[in-house]
């Protein structure tokens, strides 16, 4: 996670991060609706709803599972787009339409990028920690054909 917080702490886009982590506990906790709007944009993990639910009055979230119990205005995860685009479908419940036309750039320090190089090999197993699950997704999905499109 401080990997994660790394990478978004020097995007120029991002005024702040806040982490889930035992050492923040008790200071998200004083932070009662300290928020107007929590965007939940985990789909997955039952705790970041709670979080939010906590946080602010206002929460936008997606509609699956149990967690969707907790947000004010919930939408489809979609899975079948690019996940930018999915979250900036969090934006339709403020009557904000967005569709971004391209992505933007991460800015990283110099170890950053070398350790991106040795990352980027072709042969790199898959890590241990991969659900079963989350491995027949991809598995599926990189088995599918390609579909292409033409204009």
């Amino acid at each position: 996670r401080d990997r994660n917080k790394a990478v978004y702490e020097q995007q120029k886009n991002i005024d702040q991060v806040l982490l889930f982590e035992p050492q923040f506990y008790f200071s998200l906790l004083r932070q009662y609706n300290a928020f107007d709007l929590v965007f939940d944009c985990e789909p997955y993990l039952n705790c970041s709803a709670l979080l939010g639910w906590w946080l602010a009055p206002q929460r936008i979230g997606f509609d699956h599972g149990i967690r969707s119990l907790l947000y004010t205005q919930k939408l489809p995860y979609n899975d079948q787009q690019h996940v930018v685009l999915t979250y900036a479908q969090l934006l339709q419940p403020l009557n904000i339409s967005c569709t971004p036309k391209k992505l933007e750039e991460l800015s990283f320090s110099r170890h950053a990028q070398d350790n991106i190089k040795k990352l980027n090999t072709p042969h790199r197993p898959l890590p241990k920690r991969c659900r079963k699950r989350r491995m027949e997704t991809l598995a599926n999905r990189t088995l599918q054909p390609t579909r292409r499109h033409t204009h």
